[in-house]
């Protein structure tokens, strides 16, 4: 059968259409939003600190599209970026996932939760870290909770309308935040854990850690006010007095078991320590107009 020839109109108009039909689903899944985050973070750690007047970021870039799995499910992270050996956190891994908001529930809220656990006190920055035995043939895990991040941490989030109109996504969009922060923690346990299987590459390092990160098109919002309802309606009847926008957040996240690695060192002998040793992991959530910000300033606090 021959195939009818196509004059070069017909031709011009079909790569025409092809094309844009392609742009809609790179920018459908992000991966334009992906790449362009990496640019810039690979920007920010090329400056010339001479010519800075603050602190540049010390984040390099590691690896993109790495693939990981845990218990049994395969996923790919973003990407990495890493920082030298420093202080307490050794060399740390930034493991990035990019979010591209829908636009109808692009409106990222969050609120902090009076209560978490017994005795709960104060916020602190809860990290995951790999140390190599010392002669250097076996890999263990360590959580410790370094700082206090009381002043952007927060335990609630939820996406609200916007009334723009929507994208067709994987997924309900009133659950993007929880898919996000599942999916980073599912990228951070899973590259533990393959981490833990070829201990000369922990050995290089000493000590790693790992900051999961989710960088994000939705607009954030924040709220310190205290969460209680109206006992009788169970509605906060405009209760939030305070209500702003913020560039990033530590969001305070209890991980689900069943995308936890398998590896930790911990054997708590009470229920509170068993949530924020193994559960409770600090996950940053970082707008498009707070990566400087946010990559700078976690590059000063973290050597």
């Amino acid at each position: 059968m021959k195939l009818t020839e196509k004059s070069d109109e017909e031709l011009i108009k079909e790569a025409i259409s092809v094309k844009s039909a392609f742009e809609r689903e790179l920018s459908r899944h992000g991966h334009g939003f992906q790449f362009a985050v990496l640019k810039k973070a690979r920007e920010l750690g090329r400056r010339d600190v001479t010519r800075m007047t603050l602190m540049p970021s010390l984040w390099k870039f590691s690896a993109a599209e790495f693939p990981v799995s845990i218990h049994g499910v395969g996923t790919r992270i973003d990407f990495l970026l890493f920082k030298e050996r420093g202080g307490t956190l050794g060399t740390a891994f930034m493991v990035s996932e990019c979010k591209k908001a829908n636009p109808a529930y692009s409106n990222w809220c969050f609120i902090r939760a009076p209560f978490s656990y017994r005795n709960m006190g104060t916020d602190h920055f809860t990290i995951d870290h790999l140390k190599i035995s010392d002669d250097q043939k076996e890999v263990w895990s360590h959580t410790s909770a370094i700082g206090t991040i009381k002043d952007r941490a927060y335990h609630l989030g939820l996406p609200i309308k916007t009334g723009e109109k929507g994208e067709d996504q994987k997924g309900q969009p009133r659950e993007q935040i929880e898919q996000a922060v599942t999916q980073v923690l599912r990228g951070l346990n899973g590259l533990i854990q393959t981490l833990a299987q070829h201990p000369k590459i922990v050995a290089k390092y000493d000590t790693v850690s790992f900051i999961p990160v989710i960088f994000t098109t939705a607009n954030l919002w924040v709220s310190s006010d205290d969460l209680f309802a109206n006992l009788e309606t169970g509605n906060l009847d405009e209760h939030l007095q305070v209500f702003e926008r913020a560039n990033w957040l530590w969001y305070q996240y209890n991980t689900s078991p069943g995308i936890k690695h398998s590896l930790s060192d911990r054997k708590p002998d009470e229920l509170t320590e068993l949530l924020k040793l193994e559960y409770i992991r600090t996950v940053a959530i970082v707008s498009s107009s707070g990566i400087e910000d946010f990559l700078t300033l976690t590059s000063d606090l973290f050597i």
